[in-house]
């Protein structure tokens, strides 16, 4: 009997298809929701229909239908049960993914590839392969590298080592967060590659770059070099640093090493860290047997200087900046960006030493990112953004001053860092909470500004609570801290252990993540005496009718745009715990503020169109009428359909209805809203279909369309409403329609 566990990922996700779809599915449909010939899909149903006979389910193909499943509920519902449990790792591999494996599989070989190897490993058809080698193509070109593809030949990569050594590293970045990297170290150092997913994940790739030296060895000369240089590295640096000797090493071992000009290296030998990186060649050369060359001792300097710190080993020494052996132009800097941070936020942080400090440490390896172009990733940047709106402008407001000095921009991800230590400040200033009693140890793994800025709200959020320890996770791993005291771990990375209770929380510490820690406090309190007779403190706090506000400011200036105008008043006045009540002195929530649906859906943005053939066209066609509107760009309509093809068709959200988005980012001008009416239908692969009603929202935030998605709701409870829209012919009297229903 045939397993339905022998299936291949792409034919099990055909399966769920049909298990999901309640009319046949035609093979072309089929060929563009993965992305292979129609010849593909047909040896995939070949194979599928073989191990239906097992479960005594028919696969019917009918000529210019399409394909279904023909069984009873019983046995379709064995087989789905059988396909949600195994899915989790059986399933196609998305355009982003096989064009990392494409990638690490180019960086990693020495011969030229053949195109058939493409298409076995990745299971696609050639045309397939094609496409995706375009895109690699266009990634390459970023890092000056060339794809260099000869008929009867193969392909291959042609560039400089070091361009080949950051494309490796940005496949890293791009591909893997600091957990799911330190994570994977510590498996190819046991050499526990258990997950499944990694059988065909660009991590097993990586393993065949790396994975047959020896981790440890390594991880023992950056322990040495940290010691040597004073400063404990931030986990995702030090993860980094691994990998990056590893590379090298490895790319030594095949004769491949990098070239720097003499001004460079000169330049390089003039700091302190070249010394521990001379130390550190040797150290590799005595292990693993290889020749460092100069320009590699070089190279090595540079991660020296451009590694992220956790701490100073002797940080804590530090009473104050003048404590510190720091260059003096250092400290005036940052001094200057604190200044313009305090002007900008109209808030007192000069006197915070240890944000002073703090921040003086986090620049000097900052200043060497941007001097030799080291780019450095800040996973939390979008959230930073989000929650510290305000503080991120003073950020970024204060890099202007790194950026003059250095005459070098300044990205989102370094400003996202200098937030973080400003943020930290204003918590802490804003705290009054006495030291609590419940014996905590944090785990963190980016860096002083999230390990201050986490342990400061967990300070000013719980009073029971006493923050005793500040580790990384790799320290924890190798057992070198004495944690036989501590009643809880608050961790920012996966972890398990079995001394203690563990909570992984976000180092922003969300809502949820405050719930669940309260909750353990709670229980804790029976077992452990603590203090009664804290000081509560408690902060006044004023309200304002936002419509009062915005009358007095329309008396005294020309408003052009009274909806943007009190969208900002609302953050600004939020940001500041100020409530915001109504007329009837209710308090507003931040949902109230948004234009509603016929606001944003005019006559200019509505189109019918009878001729669509299919979901792709549908989603350009809509996207083309907000294009023509310039409310988004040309890659909003891109991520769009790249959504719809990695995550299937869950933007079909009633009957007949569908709602189109991607993330203000990915290229929104300005908040608009688009419907494409197709009386015909056109086909999704949902449930659903046919979707005769296409909306698309281009929001500007994740909050300021609330009102229009109230009205869009209205709309699609009006299953006669939805019928009446489909059979116009002209958007205006859609619109006529939508004002006297809605």
């Amino acid at each position: 009997m045939t397993s339905y566990q022998s299936l291949k990922p792409r034919v099990a996700q055909i399966l769920k298809t049909l298990l999901q779809s309640k009319q046949a599915v035609p093979i072309k449909k089929l060929a563009e929701k993965f992305d292979v010939s129609s010849r593909t899909i047909r040896y995939d149903l070949d194979d599928l229909e073989d191990s239906l006979a097992n479960y005594d389910v028919t696969l019917v193909r009918k000529p210019h239908v399409g394909i279904f499943l023909d069984s009873t509920e019983e046995k379709l519902k064995e087989v789905a049960t059988e396909l949600v449990d195994l899915h989790s790792y059986q399933r196609v591999l998305s355009p982003q993914e096989r064009k990392y494996l494409i990638l690490l599989k180019l960086l990693r070989s020495d011969e030229p590839i053949i195109i058939k190897q493409l298409e076995a490993m990745l299971e696609v058809s050639n045309s397939t392969v094609i496409k995706d080698l375009n895109k690699v193509e266009a990634w390459l070109e970023e890092y000056d590298l060339e794809l260099i593809r000869k008929t009867n030949y193969g392909i291959e990569l042609a560039g400089d080592e070091m361009n080949i050594r950051h494309a490796m590293t940005a496949v890293l970045e791009e591909t893997a967060d600091e957990e799911e990297l330190i994570s994977f170290l510590s498996q190819i150092q046991k050499k526990t590659l258990e997950d499944k997913r990694l059988e065909t994940g660009f991590l097993t790739e990586l393993d065949k770059l790396v994975g047959d030296l020896n981790l440890a060895k390594i991880e023992d000369i950056v322990a040495w070099a940290e010691k040597e240089l004073g400063f404990q590295l931030a986990d995702g640096a030090y993860a980094g640093l691994l990998v990056h000797l590893g590379l090298a090493i490895s790319r030594l071992l095949a004769g491949k090493d990098i070239e720097l000009s003499e001004e460079r290296r000169a330049l390089l030998q003039e700091s302190p860290e070249y010394d521990v990186a001379q130390e550190v060649g040797e150290m590799i050369e005595e292990v693993f047997e290889v020749e460092v060359p100069i320009s590699e001792i070089a190279f090595i300097t540079l991660h020296l200087m451009g590694a992220k710190l956790r701490q100073h080993w002797d940080q804590a020494e530090y009473d104050d900046l003048a404590d510190t052996d720091l260059p003096p132009e250092l400290i005036m800097m940052t001094k200057e960006m604190v200044e313009v941070a305090e002007d900008y936020l109209d808030i007192r942080l000069s006197d915070d030493e240890q944000l002073m400090l703090g921040l003086a440490l986090h620049l000097k390896p900052t200043i060497n990112r941007l001097k030799y172009d080291l780019p450095l990733k800040n996973p939390l940047v979008v959230d930073v953004k989000e929650k510290y709106g305000e503080v991120f402008a003073a950020a970024k407001r204060a890099a202007k001053i790194l950026q003059s000095e250095l005459q070098k921009p300044v990205g989102q991800d370094e400003i996202g860092f200098l937030a973080m230590h400003l943020g930290a400040a204003i918590e802490r200033r804003n705290s009054n909470q006495d030291f609590p009693r419940l014996r905590v140890a944090l785990v963190c793994s980016s860096g002083i500004g999230t390990t201050n800025l986490l342990a400061t709200k967990l300070k000013k959020e719980f009073s029971d609570i006493e923050i005793v320890e500040i580790l990384s996770a790799f320290e924890l791993r190798q057992g070198e801290v004495d944690l036989d005291e501590i009643d809880l771990l608050i961790t920012t990375v996966g972890l398990e252990v079995d001394f203690c209770s563990v909570l992984e929380v976000n180092p922003l510490l969300s809502d949820s993540d405050k719930k669940r820690i309260q909750e353990f406090i709670e229980q804790k309190k029976s077992d452990y005496s603590f203090d009664s007779g804290k000081k509560q403190t408690t902060v006044a706090k004023h309200s304002i009718n936002l419509e009062t506000l915005l009358k007095i400011i329309e008396r005294k200036a020309d408003v052009k745009d009274k909806i943007a105008l009190k969208k900002d008043l609302y953050d600004f006045l939020t940001e500041r715990e100020i409530d915001i009540i109504d007329k009837g002195g209710n308090q507003q929530e931040a949902e109230e503020v948004g234009p509603e649906l016929l606001e944003l859906l005019t006559a200019d943005t509505i189109k019918i169109n009878s001729e669509v053939s299919n979901w792709q066209q549908a989603v350009e066609e809509t996207g083309g009428i907000l294009l023509n509107q310039d409310s988004i760009t040309d890659n909003y309509i891109k991520e769009s359909l790249e959504s719809i093809n990695n995550q299937g068709p869950y933007v079909v959200i009633a009957p007949g209805v569908s709602l189109l988005h991607a993330k203000p980012e990915a290229g929104v001008l300005k908040q608009d809203m688009a419907l494409l009416v197709v009386p015909s239908g056109v086909e999704f692969g949902h449930k659903n279909d046919p979707v005769k009603l296409i909306f698309m929202l281009a929001p500007i935030d994740k909050s300021s369309h609330y009102n229009a998605m109230v009205d869009l709701l209205k709309l699609i409870d009006n299953r006669q409403l939805v019928d009446k829209i489909t059979s116009f012919d002209n958007p205006e009297s859609i619109i006529a329609k939508l004002k006297d229903m809605i």
